[in-house]
């Protein structure tokens, strides 16, 4: 079978969908009595979805050998290699490169230039969106707020995760899945964009945010965290 149409029968079932993205988000390793315990089904069951999984090379595996005697364990973890569908064909990422290059060239890749593109692409597809509920951001509470993020984050590969203080709302936003990873190497400048992207996302949403970096993939870490805390409007 042609490769993309694998990839499109693996990714059909929805319960398989939804253990490629519980790996996704784990990060780290997992193994089939993790998977079986969270979708709630028996282990061969789970071992039979995470084996076409990896058959179409989404996710990996490897034999955790403890050296205690006894069968090793098979844990699995999202791959790092990148499965692109498009009909027809369409090489987006050359573009991308061959775009960027050509910009250092000219010197026209200002971060400051790139920064601004991607807060202004951050807050439209926002504005869109309150756009297609007839709302503005002052007319939602501070949880429809959360849920108009989310439907965004999880789109693009991010999650999130709130706590509270007494002076503001706080949230830990995760991008698991960064989509411009295969860029960064190619130019750091790209990173930054991605971080004002993620700015114009809360600055479309709040009026008063601070967002600060955690952790970054830049810096070998399994994802990038960002801390933000949200000022709590005053009743």
């Amino acid at each position: 079978m042609e490769p993309t149409l694998k990839v499109i029968n693996a990714l059909s079932d929805p319960t398989r969908y939804s253990i490629y993205q519980f790996v996704l988000k784990k990060r780290g390793e997992v193994s089939v009595q993790e998977v079986a315990n969270k979708f709630n089904i028996h282990p061969n069951v789970a071992r039979l979805h995470l084996s076409k999984l990896e058959d179409v090379k989404v996710i990996t595996s490897e034999l955790n050998k403890t050296g205690k005697g006894g069968r090793p364990a098979r844990l699995y973890k999202s791959s790092e290699q990148v499965v692109e569908l498009t009909f027809p064909h369409r090489e987006y990422k050359l573009l991308s490169n061959i775009l960027l290059e050509a910009l250092n060239k000219l010197k026209l890749a200002s971060g400051e230039l790139l920064q601004d593109i991607g807060r202004q692409y951050g807050k439209q597809i926002i504005e869109n969106i309150l756009k297609s509920m007839n709302k503005t951001k002052d007319q939602l509470t501070y949880d429809e707020k959360l849920s108009v993020l989310a439907s965004v984050s999880t789109m693009d590969g991010y999650c999130i995760e709130t706590s509270e203080s007494d002076e503001a709302n706080e949230l830990d936003y995760h991008v698991y899945n960064c989509p411009f990873k295969e860029l960064i190497n190619h130019s750091t400048q790209v990173c930054e964009m991605h971080i004002a992207y993620i700015h114009g996302l809360f600055e479309a949403l709040f009026d008063d945010f601070e967002m600060k970096q955690q952790e970054t993939i830049l810096h070998e870490c399994s994802e990038c965290i960002y801390h933000v805390k949200v000022a709590k409007v005053a009743n």
